[in-house]
């Protein structure tokens, strides 16, 4: 795996964690029922979708999220995100495992399959244990709002 690949999948692990983190307590109830749900509540002046296009940088993490977002459907967005996440770590392991088991053959400290730095010494073990832990994390913290991550 290239470095370019690594650390794609290393911005979208970060992406992913902070949105979770961040956008988990949004306040829902401002969504008026008449309005269907395919229609976004978030105009384009929205201050909460700006926010959003300016942190989302990654193509694939913004196609997978944004109407979601915008829609006011905040769980199902970030179930995307971690599909998105699952989707890519699949495709540049060549796995078919889902969620935790996923993330931790992948970023396993003993065995990457993507390794984060040269994995050289205890400091880069620790970071590779660290970014494992992240996308389990993120797995983890989506799983309420996804009965199933395939």
């Amino acid at each position: 795996m290239d470095e370019a690949a690594r650390e794609a999948v290393i911005a979208l692990a970060r992406s992913i964690q902070s949105e979770v983190v961040e956008y988990s307590t949004l306040d829902v109830q401002s969504r008026d029922p008449e309005v269907p749900d395919s229609e976004p509540i978030l105009g384009p002046e929205s201050h909460l979708l700006a926010q959003f296009d300016e942190r989302i940088k990654d193509d694939v993490l913004r196609i997978a999220t944004r109407t979601r977002f915008a829609s006011g459907h905040y769980a199902d967005a970030v179930e995307s995100a971690v599909k998105a996440l699952n989707e890519l770590v699949r495709a540049r392991t060549g796995r078919t495992e889902d969620g935790d088991s996923l993330m931790t053959i992948a970023f396993s400290p003993s065995q990457p399959l993507l390794r984060i730095g040269k994995g050289t010494s205890k400091s880069e073990e620790s970071r590779q244990r660290g970014h494992m832990q992240l996308c389990q994390g993120a797995v983890a913290a989506a799983k309420p709002s996804c009965a199933q991550l395939d």
